[in-house]
């Protein structure tokens, strides 16, 4: 695939997702084709969050949003042992986050966010 084809493709994708917003989406878009080509599908599928301290209690439920490891997150890669993911609805609200950042520290904060998260720790249910 040449640069003019590879353009085409990004510059009909953006528009794509452009449109879908403007559709009544919810803001948050799944990235499942990462550059390096490890996308494990899992994109959108919804996840429990477990506990990354102690690994034994559910603290948050979500969406996995992003699962490209090149993705940067406040000058960092989340890394290829990391989703990014929406938080849809927290259980633990005092539960630390994996990554803190400048404004989030806690599950509560991170409400509506999408936050890196180590996949050792994320459940997705009926896989």
């Amino acid at each position: 695939m040449g640069l003019r084809e590879k353009y085409e493709d990004l510059s009909s994708y953006v528009y794509n997702q452009y449109k879908q917003g403007q559709q009544g989406g919810d803001g948050h878009t799944c990235i499942c084709q990462p550059q390096n080509g490890n996308s494990s599908n899992k994109c959108g599928m919804k996840c429990k969050l477990i506990d990354w301290v102690v690994g034994t209690h559910i603290v948050a439920e979500g969406e996995i949003a992003i699962d490209d490891p090149l993705h940067v997150v406040e000058g960092a890669p989340i890394g290829v042992g990391s989703y990014m993911v929406w938080v849809q609805t927290a259980i633990d609200h005092n539960a630390l986050i994996w990554r803190t950042q400048a404004n989030m520290r806690t599950i509560e904060q991170a409400l509506g966010e999408s936050i890196p998260w180590p996949k050792q720790h994320v459940f997705i249910p009926n896989t």
